[in-house]
C-alpha cells in the first residue's frame, strides 16, 4: 500500500484528477505493476480517491490561511468579492469546486468570527462599569449603548453581526454580576443595584431566540 501511496504522491497532484484517467498514466510507473498482487483495482481506486481527497483538504486549508493573510479582507467580505484576488495566489484554488471554495472560506468566517467574540468578550470585561450600566432588558438598547463600548475596536469589528456582539455583551454582564455576587455573599445579602442588573440579565436571557 505505501508503495502505491508514493506512486500517487508522485504523479497525482490534480485537485481534478478522476480515475478513469489517471490509472492510464499510472501503469507507466514500474510500481503500479510492483503491487498488482497485493492490491485490487477496486482498492487501488479507494486510495486514489482517498489521496484526492487529502489533496483537496490541504488546498483548502492553504485557502483558508490566504484569506487571513488578504490585504483589505474581512470576515464580512463576500467569497466572490475577494475571490479574483485568492486565485491569483495560488493556482491550485482554481481547481477547488465551488462548494470546496464556501466550504473553506465559511469556516474562515466561522473561526475569525469566534476569535472576535473572544477578543471582544475580554475588552468588556475591562469595562465593568460600562457594561453593568447597560439595561438588557431594553429591546432598544442596542442603539443607547455608552461610548466606552462602542468606542471598541473589538465591538466595531463586529459591526455585520450585532446579534452576535449583543449576545457576547450579555455573556460578559453575566460574568460580572457573578463576580460581583461572590464578592457581596462574603459580606452578605445582594444591593438593590444587583438585583436590578440580574432582573435586566433575565428578561434578556429570556428574549433571546432559542
Amino acid at each position: 500500500q505505501e508503495v502505491f501511496e508514493g506512486l500517487l504522491a508522485d504523479r497525482v497532484r490534480r485537485l481534478d484528477a478522476e480515475w478513469g484517467d489517471a490509472k492510464d498514466d499510472l501503469r507507466k510507473d514500474e510500481r503500479y505493476h510492483r503491487v498488482a498482487d497485493e492490491l485490487s483495482t477496486r482498492e487501488k481506486e479507494a486510495l486514489f480517491k482517498l489521496h484526492v481527497q487529502r489533496l483537496g483538504d490541504a488546498v483548502e486549508k492553504r485557502l483558508k490561511q490566504a484569506l487571513e493573510g488578504l490585504a483589505g479582507a474581512s470576515w464580512s467580505s463576500p467569497l466572490d468579492e475577494v475571490w479574483p484576488r485568492l486565485a491569483a495566489l495560488d493556482d491550485r484554488f482554481q481547481h477547488l469546486s465551488r462548494k470546496a471554495r464556501e466550504r473553506a472560506h465559511a469556516r474562515w468566517v466561522e473561526e475569525r468570527v469566534d476569535a472576535l467574540r473572544m477578543q471582544l468578550r475580554e475588552a468588556l470585561l475591562e469595562v465593568p462599569e460600562a457594561v453593568l450600566a447597560v439595561d438588557l432588558g431594553d429591546a432598544g438598547v442596542s442603539e443607547r449603548l455608552p461610548a466606552a463600548i462602542t468606542d471598541l475596536p473589538q465591538w466595531r469589528e463586529l459591526e455585520q453581526a450585532e446579534s452576535a456582539r449583543m449576545e457576547v455583551l450579555g455573556d460578559a454582564a453575566k460574568q460580572l454580576l457573578e463576580d460581583k455576587e461572590r464578592q457581596r455573599n462574603r459580606f452578605g445579602g445582594k444591593s438593590s443595584e444587583s438585583r436590578k442588573s440580574m432582573q435586566h440579565l433575565a428578561q434578556y436571557v429570556e428574549s433571546k431566540p432559542s
